[in-house]
């Protein structure tokens, strides 16, 4: 019985000691010494949905704005600024007349200028023809050095967690023209899994995997504001 014991007692030791160095590994060692202002923009909204669960249907609008709020919470618990270009399940087009698109997203640009934002991150939810295409991907606009640097911590964060597929890791951050990245610099846009692939797409109709990419956008944006904001005058 005493033998037991001892081999119980060493394995909840092993254990806590893996958990906790995972976690230690995980975790962001220091906080950004200045308060910082972040954009988070959930694509889409309204009568337009984005992309469609191959099995579940459900709509990347919903999946982007649940990432944003959990990402948000995340931000603000160490004391940056959010704020939401969409808080709800509606656009931002005001109607649904001719060029509510371009409405949308002027509405979006507003947003983003007028708080005077250090960041933005556009969040959304990807497809592909060829259904076996897993994992996340970082866009930034082309030729923006400091998107382009933003872009590569947020890959890297993401590309770490061993939850996230396999093929995710060989992902690289690439650069293109996007209407919501030419807005401020530095800006990014995350397709944080693809709704085409039924292994994405069921794991983005749980909250736990939600939760999961929402804190590893948090630790690659921490990552940036630590490394190469917090120390600029």
């Amino acid at each position: 019985m005493k033998r037991f014991l001892i081999i119980t007692l060493s394995i909840l030791f092993t254990l806590t000691l893996s958990i906790s160095l995972l976690f230690r590994e995980d975790s962001i060692a220091s906080t950004p010494n200045k308060t910082y202002t972040v954009v988070l923009d959930a694509g889409h909204g309204g009568i337009d949905g984005g992309a469609s669960g191959v099995k579940t249907g459900n709509k990347e609008s919903d999946i982007n704005l649940s990432i944003v709020k959990l990402l948000q919470n995340y931000l603000s618990n160490s004391n940056i600024k959010v704020v939401l270009t969409r808080e709800t399940e509606d656009g931002l087009y005001g109607s649904t007349e001719s060029g509510f698109k371009r409405r949308d997203m002027l509405k979006r640009r507003e947003i983003a200028l007028s708080c005077h934002a250090d960041l933005l991150i556009s969040v959304h939810m990807n497809k592909f023809p060829l259904s076996s295409r897993r994992g996340a991907q970082v866009y930034y606009q082309k030729g923006d050095e400091k998107s382009h640097t933003f872009a590569k911590y947020v890959q890297k964060t993401l590309n770490q967690n061993i939850n996230i597929p396999q093929q995710n890791r060989g992902f690289d951050s690439s650069s293109g023209d996007f209407w919501m990245c030419k807005i401020l610099s530095p800006s990014i846009i995350v397709e944080c899994g693809f709704l085409s692939n039924e292994k994405d797409d069921a794991l983005f109709n749980t909250l736990a995997y939600r939760k999961e990419v929402a804190y590893y956008l948090y630790n690659g944006i921490i990552s940036y504001l630590v490394c190469e904001k917090s120390f600029v005058t």
